[in-house]
């Protein structure tokens, strides 16, 4: 078999051959695959942000809702017990 040549290597002997614009075609094409994943990356480390702080609202809710709950039955016991 003898050496085999790299990804790396393989990669610049072919843009060696490519003319100037199709260099930049290419170029252009990297970059919008980059912007790509960079919004998708932002857009994934909001989401979790935006779940974090509606979860303590979700919290504080359902604690309110359970407060008058339980004060009707404390209120009632109390009644219960004159």
């Amino acid at each position: 078999k003898g050496a085999q040549m790299s990804d790396r290597v393989k990669s610049l002997i072919k843009e060696s051959k490519l003319s100037p614009e199709e260099i930049l075609k290419v170029e252009e094409k990297k970059e919008q695959l980059r912007l790509k994943k960079l919004a998708k990356k932002k857009e994934n480390k909001e989401a979790p942000a935006e779940e974090a702080a509606e979860a303590p609202a979700e919290e504080a809710a359902e604690e309110a809702a359970e407060a008058p709950a339980e004060e009707a039955n404390e209120d009632s016991e109390k009644k219960e017990d004159k």
